[in-house]
């Protein structure tokens, strides 16, 4: 995808020629845009920023039932925040709303305006300063990230080299972290998993010398992934739930981390505990990222465990985020999940189709590794594996916390 875009609406539209299905990203999507042609404005016109934000509230609240969304719906209230910020000529605040905003438009697959809004940040003066070196690092971060998400792994990785740059110049181990995590992940992308584990336990103990918590999660969350893929499932279990512990409180990450922790336990044949997990997930309404790897695996789940209702309804819904997204390998993963469920199922018809799609998928993007997975998924599908794997029993009571989790969610809704 092409990230760089002299305005917002180019921005836009570029990212919903990259969703045939929609026509916007919600209700949302003008705020987005309006906020983003602002900070192009100012970066590209030099012009002062403070008003123009200013009178984009101003006439955003004139809209009848603007002042509730502005106190209750996300995206507007960090709208107000940067308004507040900008008020206060507090250029550190400003940019972490704005950081938080492109974000929301990364969730909701707006890649192209989040990065512009990004690229912006960069530029824009207030009161004669630009934002910090170690505030542009987290910004640089934040892009790399949303190259990944793009499939430009070559720009991601240039720009987590600049983030570890500025931590050198401002002896940031936050920012050390930001950049190795990110080699972690682009190293686990393109299947080098020894590369992957030593790059996460950098970031870890670089996270932890910073004293952050997310990026100690999303270390945590990391070696998960990587323990998962080597067969050490106790290892990955116990940095999985150290994640969602981390997460607690937070509906996006919990949904990330449970994701995951289901993902490992379907490894590990415990596939009670992991559609619960996936279950819980998909119950905190995650966004497209999240939803398709919750989705191919509550899928492939339900089929192992013989309730093909369930298999088939999560497929529907599966279907639909496929027609809709750009995330060609979170797509591409959970269609051969799918395929290998519908094989199970006994629906061969709908298993191939399944299958060739994720296989052309896989071959476009040259995803080698799910390429090769989508070419054996009949076989995979005779494995049906029923019979767990050794666990231990620290492990073993993860796996029933998370059986439980449905009912202890319903119990603290209840006040009881």
């Amino acid at each position: 995808m092409r990230f760089s875009h002299e305005n917002a609406a180019a921005a836009l539209r570029s990212d919903l020629a990259r969703h045939p299905g929609i026509s916007d990203f919600g209700e949302a999507t003008s705020l987005w845009t309006g906020y983003v042609s602002l900070l192009v404005r100012s970066a590209r016109a030099r012009l002062p920023l403070p008003p123009l934000v200013r009178d984009f509230v101003k006439s955003i609240v004139s809209e009848p039932g603007a002042r509730v969304l502005l106190r209750t719906q996300p995206d507007y209230r960090l709208l107000r925040e940067a308004n507040r910020a900008l008020r206060r000529l507090d250029v550190g605040a400003f940019s972490e709303a704005t950081r938080a905003l492109a974000a929301r438009m990364e969730d909701a697959g707006a890649l192209a305006l989040g990065d512009t809004a990004l690229q912006m940040l960069l530029l824009v003066q207030i009161d004669g300063k630009g934002i910090t070196m170690e505030e542009q690092g987290r910004v640089v971060a934040h892009r790399g990230r949303i190259a990944r998400q793009g499939g430009d792994f070559e720009l991601s990785t240039e720009q987590y080299r600049n983030v570890e740059r500025i931590a050198r110049a401002t002896h940031s181990q936050e920012l050390f972290a930001r950049a190795w995590n990110g080699f972690a992940v682009l190293a686990m992308l393109r299947g080098n998993l020894p590369e992957s584990a030593d790059w996460f336990e950098r970031t870890a103990k670089a996270a932890d010398k910073s004293g952050i918590q997310d990026l100690s999660r999303n270390a945590h969350h990391g070696s998960l992934i990587v323990a998962a893929k080597r067969g050490a499932f106790d290892e990955a279990l116990q940095h999985g739930w150290l994640a969602f512990r981390y997460s607690v409180g937070d509906a996006l990450l919990e949904a990330e981390a449970l994701s995951n922790l289901g993902a490992v336990m379907l490894q590990a044949h415990a596939y009670r505990p992991a559609l619960a997990a996936f279950d819980a997930a998909l119950r905190r309404e995650p966004p497209a990222r999240l939803a398709i790897p919750a989705l191919g695996g509550a899928i492939l789940t339900s089929a192992r465990l013989g309730d093909a209702g369930r298999a088939r309804e999560r497929y529907a819904a599966l279907t639909r985020y496929a027609a809709a997204s750009d995330l060609k390998w979170e797509v591409t993963d959970s269609l051969i999940d799918a395929a290998t469920a519908l094989y199970l199922l006994g629906d061969a018809v709908e298993a191939e189709r399944a299958r060739l799609r994720a296989l052309e998928l896989a071959r476009e993007a040259k995803f080698h590794e799910l390429e090769f997975r989508a070419e054996r998924v009949a076989g995979e599908s005779e494995r049906e594996a029923r019979s767990s794997v050794p666990l231990s029993s620290e492990t073993r009571s993860i796996c029933d916390q998370l059986e439980q989790l449905e009912t202890t969610e319903l119990l603290e809704l209840s006040g009881a």
